[in-house]
């Protein structure tokens, strides 16, 4: 087992000292070190795992309907289920986070997720998928909610980065097998075996492999050894706190923002832009792929510009990048404003993620975080949705202007944000 030192996860790296350091560490394995590569490699399965599981169904719908015999809207069905599964799970994770290791927790998430699939595969009828939907939901926001919390409290806020950076890889993943699931298996349950062979072998992995968190993390049991009394706040509690009720809308928008754009993104360009479908679904595709070279590229640079500058600097470009969209409907200037507003964006969730510490304090993290992933499914059940009534009403030109006054929330939240912190240390 190669061994990482506390250097490798702390130091601002570029991407030749990161090559220079890896290789100092094969070649001293024997290092002391706080945490293994293996951990952390395992840990960006999952999160890919999660990406491809969440790209499945837009691809494996029209299969699904068709075989059952459902209307189109549907899906919309399904979605709700999957989504209540999630939220329920991760606004109340918290005191499950503070108790059990991450490493058994995101086990059982795996489970929870490939026994779901399992029901997809095997349903004789829609309202076994319908309520299988549930348990695929919190398997995925038990998930999140375990690794967000541990890493927060274990690594900086480079491997945050990178982590999600494997959501967007697995997101781009996904549709792709199940697309050829479709065309070259004639079935959709092909895509979801996969994707349950994959959760069972992470599964396996963390029952059986070695690894800090076996333990609790510093973010549970140190937390609360320091506090008086062991003290464990309740939700209720953490709500009382100003930050922790700021953070929680900032995800609530920030996940709205980014979804409305991700959803309607390719109806404004076809329908409104006058850009053909071919090209917009390439812009589409494009999107993703430079949201995910983003957080990638973030991992160098946000210990050198630091966190809270970099979030806010990426909440201004996607600012930009929104008025790009509303200022010219022409086809350059459209392309220009979707690629902007993809590579702005991206940074700012895990960025949020591994700063929750600083804003909230340690003993109120864990229910923070897990209320922060929950306001964050939130939001995206709701805004793109509405976002959509109004396109309905004023037509699809009311996108970009959505997408300037979420961004525009986000900024004042972040001045509250900021402006609380200065008075907590005063």
């Amino acid at each position: 087992m190669i061994i990482l030192s506390d250097e490798f996860f702390d130091l601002d790296l570029t991407a030749e000292n990161f090559l220079s350091l890896f290789m100092n560490q094969i070649l001293n394995p024997d290092k002391p070190s706080r945490s293994r590569l293996a951990d952390v490699l395992l840990t960006y399965a999952v999160f890919a795992a999660l990406g491809v599981t969440d790209g499945l169904i837009s691809v494996a719908w029209p299969s699904i309907r068709a075989e059952f015999g459902l209307p189109v809207d549907a899906l919309g069905m399904l979605l709700f289920t999957v989504m209540t599964g999630y939220l329920l799970i991760s606004f109340f994770s918290g005191r499950v986070i503070s108790r059990y290791p991450a490493k058994w927790l995101t086990a059982a998430g795996c489970l929870m997720v490939a026994s779901g699939f399992t029901v997809y595969i095997l349903a004789p009828a829609w309202l076994y998928i319908l309520t299988a939907g549930i348990m695929v939901g919190a398997g995925n926001g038990l998930i999140s909610s375990a690794i967000s919390a541990d890493l927060a409290s274990r690594f900086s806020p480079r491997i945050t980065q990178w982590l999600h950076a494997c959501y967007g890889v697995g997101i781009t993943l996904g549709p792709l097998a199940m697309t050829y699931s479709v065309t070259r298996l004639d079935t959709w349950r092909w895509g979801y075996i996969l994707v349950i062979t994959i959760q069972f072998i992470l599964f396996t992995f963390h029952i059986f492999s070695s690894g800090q968190d076996r333990n609790k993390s510093r973010l549970t049991d140190q937390n609360y050894h320091e506090s008086p009394e062991g003290f464990r706040p309740s939700i209720s509690q953490s709500l009382k706190k100003r930050p922790v009720i700021l953070s929680i809308l900032f995800f609530f928008f920030y996940a709205g923002l980014e979804s409305t754009m991700g959803n309607w993104s390719y109806t404004l360009l076809t329908t409104s832009r006058g850009i053909n479908p071919e090209a917009a679904g390439v812009l589409v595709g494009s999107f993703w792929g430079v949201y995910t070279l983003s957080r990638i590229l973030a991992g160098f640079t946000g210990g050198k510009t630091g966190m809270n500058k970099m979030i806010l600097y990426s909440v201004l470009i996607s600012l930009a990048g929104g008025i790009l969209l509303i200022i010219s409907g022409s086809a350059a200037f459209s392309i220009a404003g979707v690629l902007i507003f993809g590579f702005a964006i991206a940074p700012i969730y895990p960025g949020m993620m591994a700063s929750t510490k600083e804003r909230t304090g340690r003993l109120h993290t864990p229910n923070t975080i897990g209320m922060q992933i929950g306001a964050a499914g939130f939001g995206v059940a709701v805004i793109p949705g509405n976002a959509g009534l109004l396109a309905g009403v004023y037509g699809m030109e009311s996108i970009p202007p959505v997408l300037a006054v979420l961004s525009l929330i986000l900024l004042f939240l972040l001045f509250l944000l900021h402006r609380s912190s200065s008075l907590n240390h005063k």
